[in-house]
């Protein structure tokens, strides 16, 4: 059986009992807009994870949703910087196929990526593509190609 947050919250242990938690909120240095310590140290807000008991800016190719942990971004999407709460997915013809990717790679000439999860794939003989193609087009009429990934 599951009690509510604030049943949960009063039954922890290392939370200030209500002299205390009275003595915070009555403490004229009390600052409303910051957590309680006993959050503070246990949870961190969007963008920071806990490390060594402290929040601090997610890294670059992690996000972080609030909490404790930082996590990976997926193959396909990214975090280009610093402080990151949601991974950012790659544009139509970019790609990113390594976990903690910080950047997006455009698919190069004579290539296409259906996806931006997966390498890109070799236009086959009779096609060709352009940068960033998702799909390799049919060589027109009079023109041919003799290799695969033909630009």
């Amino acid at each position: 059986q599951q009690g509510t947050s604030q049943q949960l919250l009063e039954a922890d242990p290392q939370r200030p009992n209500a002299d205390e938690q009275n003595r915070w909120e009555s403490d004229e240095s009390y600052n409303p807009e910051n957590l309680d310590p006993w959050f503070e140290q246990n949870s961190c807000s969007l963008g920071k994870y806990l490390y060594e008991d402290q929040c601090i800016l997610c890294t670059p190719g992690y996000y972080c949703p609030g909490g404790k942990n930082r996590i990976t971004c997926p193959q396909g999407k990214i975090a280009p910087g610093y402080g990151f709460s949601v991974c950012k997915e790659c544009p139509e013809g970019w790609y990113s196929t390594c976990d903690t990717q910080e950047t997006c790679i455009m698919c190069p000439k004579g290539f296409y990526c259906p996806t931006s999860d997966q390498e890109p794939q070799a236009c086959p003989v009779g096609y060709y593509s352009h940068y960033a193609a998702t799909e390799c087009r049919k060589c027109p009429s009079g023109y041919y190609t003799t290799y695969t990934n033909s630009s």
